[in-house]
């Protein structure tokens, strides 16, 4: 695991590492089926979508919504648990951030998440993640035609 932070983020430490331990809840539990970590990080409201190719359509698409409880659910089934180790590499960059909002870029071997967070009663949880899969991730990745 990498951790950046832009060196210009004006927020107290205790934000900062808020933020950064909210990502990592988010993707450890993920790879663990740890469905409370994974409750804790996300706002009941969370809409994740993915960005991704259709290879019968020949054109770029947006998925469908998939909620906290859909994550929760998923994580509960294991998640990604049965992922090889040397693929659960992550970093988590932290791009930019103010009084209640964040923005982090998570990037995995098959994946690059885009994550939206906000501050509510002193806990930083995702609100909202855009993702798409990395070519290293064959089962959802398809090569546009040219």
């Amino acid at each position: 695991m990498t951790i950046i932070i832009d060196t210009s983020i004006d927020l107290p430490q205790d934000d900062i590492d808020s933020i950064i331990a909210a990502c990592k809840d988010y993707v450890d539990s993920w790879f663990t089926g740890d469905e409370e970590k994974m409750r804790n990080c996300l706002h009941p409201d969370l809409i994740k979508r993915a960005i991704l190719y259709n290879k019968d359509t020949n054109d770029w698409i947006v998925g469908r919504n998939v909620t906290r409880e859909i994550m929760v659910e998923k994580t509960i089934q294991g998640g990604d648990s049965d992922r090889a180790e040397t693929d659960r590499n992550y970093t988590i960059k932290l791009m930019d951030g103010y009084k209640y909002t964040a923005a982090v870029m998570l990037k995995a071997h098959f994946l690059m998440d885009y994550i939206l967070l906000g501050k509510f009663r002193k806990r930083w949880l995702i609100v909202s993640v855009l993702w798409e899969p990395t070519p290293h991730e064959t089962s959802l990745f398809a090569e546009p035609s040219e």
